[in-house]
């Protein structure tokens, strides 16, 4: 049997189906590739090529309904930064909606999506690397903003902090999509508990668009940072989604 070629199967099976049908594809080939050994050359001739074979295997309905969970699950990761470059889009929505708060809807949104169709389907063991990623996440927020806490005080636009401050903000929330992006793959093709990094990276990304919101509603030049009047928001979307990544780990 060729490694590289039911590598290939492997992650087209676990991209293009279900967990239990993946799981029954690559049982059924691993069988016959056991039984039978052929050359990559062969394998390619004779099952044709991975992603191709898989195709013709899987429901093409099943196929779609997971692009669209992932679209929808993407949408609420990447939206976020749409307020560094549209932060009208966020002032229109809480004009229309007053009571709301679109931060949080979205966190909702996606933790409560990425939980539901990333169900156990048998025991998961814990990624080595996921912990790790975790934490290099959370260092990464709590750096950037205990930096950019600690010169709001003193920021003026003449000193030029303002577009260093902003744009940290602006890479921990690249940053947050990336790792968002990696662990809402790998939660389809590897292993369900890495929803967690995916969790966490959209609570990281919705509270620091939560942040550079209030910054925008700031009075820089007078210096007036009224910090409790968004703490207890951004208290609130830490505690939903530390608690959803708990969650998501399980």
């Amino acid at each position: 049997m060729k490694q590289d070629y039911f590598t290939r199967l492997t992650l087209a099976a676990r991209w293009r189906m279900p967990p239990g049908e993946a799981k029954e594809l690559l049982a059924d080939y691993r069988e016959i590739l056991e039984e039978n050994p052929r050359t990559e050359e062969e394998l390619l001739r004779e099952l044709g090529r991975p992603w191709t074979a898989v195709r013709l295997a899987a429901d093409s309905g099943a196929y779609r309904r997971w692009l669209a969970a992932f679209a929808a699950l993407s949408l609420c990761l990447l939206l976020p930064a749409l307020c560094t470059l549209l932060p009208g889009v966020w002032w229109l929505f809480s004009g229309a909606f007053p009571h709301v708060s679109l931060e949080i809807v979205l966190l909702a949104a996606g933790l409560a999506l990425s939980l539901a169709y990333f169900q156990r389907q048998g025991r998961d063991p814990l990624p080595v690397l996921l912990p790790i990623l975790l934490l290099l996440l959370l260092a990464l927020s709590a750096g950037v903003n205990w930096w950019v806490w600690r010169i709001l005080p003193g920021l003026r636009p003449a000193a030029g902090l303002g577009p260093v401050a902003r744009l940290a903000y602006e890479l921990l929330l690249l940053a947050a999509a990336l790792l968002g992006l990696f662990g809402l793959t790998a939660a389809r093709v590897y292993n369900r508990r890495w929803r967690a990094l995916y969790v966490l990276a959209l609570t990281v990304a919705v509270l620091t668009c939560a942040v550079l919101l209030m910054l925008g509603r700031m009075d820089m030049d007078a210096g007036i940072i009224h910090w409790d009047a968004y703490i207890d928001h951004f208290l609130w979307i830490a505690a939903i989604g530390l608690t959803g990544t708990g969650v998501a780990l399980c």
